[in-house]
């Protein structure tokens, strides 16, 4: 049974009410604190705070106490705290004197400022989403806690799985120091209606790592590594072709195999379909366009399966991922001109999943529902290695997904 905590109707509450009972966690913005107030449990979230970092230029709070107690204002008000999708919220208190806490809050007494605080409710026995505990109820739970959050007009902007707490069987989200309220249609540069889109879309994603994960870590395969002696060097697209048939065509499709051969539950409920990673004219062609890659059905007849994924490859001095900032208008244009191709060979595959290969670096594309409007993710160099996201697992995530049965998005009219 949930205790609710009375204050005032400002929303302040009293610091001498709270005893400290335990720090939870610790990061460099701010300390969450277990504590009793007025006997009833709550959680505490002590802020940091130094000179006022303002706006960034897209309009976003760089603030994040005040971030935090606006977002938790606005669910308030709006009722979605009481629909149980974020904790009951219980005010705040800003001027905090850390010296009322004894030696609990001693990690705030050498500030330049006094801390800012935000009590909420306390969720005993809660932990974070994560592969062990994962269900497709739960992440239903969570998309309809992010709806009902975006239905007060804020957008929680860490949507990841960390932040969605399994409690009794129900999803609860936290964390609300980066999120953005919208008091209209637009905030700055930022559109409500964009964010909304992205961030159901981003927690999906991250939603999907955790089935993969288990997939990536149970299933065996032997050891393919790359061969030591160092790649031929590249002088034109051609080259750079045939080293890419030669490195990474085979050892992505031999993951794929694995994967779906040894989970044969991906399949068996529909969700997925076995997929492959070939050339573009191993798919269908149309208009006889061709895509340098192509992921497709392992049941497709060579020439006839849809391509869900494809894909351009490119040489670095001819594309760069840092050109969509450049102040230069010839890199510019080229950035945009490979970004619209590729975006030409999605539509008409009416596939979400796209993506750009060079020598350098892999780059995911995403179409996103509104007409013309792509989510390009962020590079992943060939550099990487170890415990971090490399080329070929990242075509081999980009495959994943494409094999999904929701891999499509009805395309717009092309114009010639």
């Amino acid at each position: 049974m949930t205790i609710r905590v009375a204050l005032s109707s400002n929303m302040i509450f009293e610091p001498k009410h709270v005893k400290v009972i335990k720090s939870i966690h610790t990061s460099e913005a701010s300390e969450i604190f277990y504590v009793t107030y007025k006997g009833a449990e709550c959680c505490l979230k002590v802020f940091h705070m130094g000179d006022d970092p303002g706006f960034s230029d897209d309009g976003r709070d760089l603030c994040r106490y005040r971030c935090e107690s606006q977002t938790y204002e606005a669910l308030r008000s709006r009722g979605v705290c009481d629909r149980g999708f974020v904790p009951l919220f219980y005010g705040t208190y800003e001027n905090l004197d850390p010296e009322l806490f004894g030696n609990s809050l001693d990690s705030f007494k050498n500030d330049r400022r006094r801390p800012c605080a935000i009590l909420t409710q306390y969720l005993p026995g809660a932990t974070s989403l994560t592969a062990k505990n994962v269900t497709p109820g739960l992440l239903q739970l969570a998309i309809e806690g992010l709806k009902a959050i975006h239905s007060a007009w804020v957008i929680h902007n860490d949507a990841e799985p960390k932040n969605a707490l399994v409690v009794s069987n129900r999803i609860v989200w936290v964390d609300f120091d980066v999120s953005i309220v919208f008091f209209a249609e637009k905030r700055g540069d930022l559109n409500l209606a964009d964010e909304i889109e992205s961030e159901v879309e981003f927690f999906c994603s991250c939603a999907r790592k955790l089935d993969y994960g288990a997939v990536l870590n149970g299933t065996p395969i032997p050891s393919d590594p790359m061969p030591t002696s160092p790649p031929r060097p590249i002088r034109d697209e051609m080259l750079f072709h045939d080293r890419f048939v030669e490195y990474i065509y085979p050892r992505v499709r031999r993951a794929l195999r694995a994967g779906f051969e040894q989970n044969p539950s991906l399949t068996a409920t529909a969700n997925h379909e076995a997929v492959t990673f070939d050339g573009g004219s191993a798919a269908t062609l149309l208009d006889q366009f061709k895509p340098d890659t192509a992921i497709l059905r392992s049941s497709d007849t060579l020439g006839t399966g849809d391509n869900r994924a494809p894909a351009d490859l490119k040489v670095s001095w001819k594309w760069k991922s840092e050109w969509r900032t450049t102040t230069d208008a010839q890199d510019a244009r080229e950035y945009k001109q490979v970004l619209s191709q590729l975006n030409y060979y999605m539509v008409q595959n009416k596939t979400k999943y796209g993506f750009i290969v060079t020598d350098t670096e892999l780059v995911p594309v995403k179409r996103l529902a509104q007409s013309g409007h792509l989510a390009v993710g962020n590079a992943i160099p060939w550099t990487a290695s170890g415990n971090q996201l490399t080329v070929r697992l990242g075509i081999w995530y980009i495959s994943m997904l494409a094999a999904r049965n929701d891999w499509q998005l009805s395309h717009h009219v092309l114009n010639g």
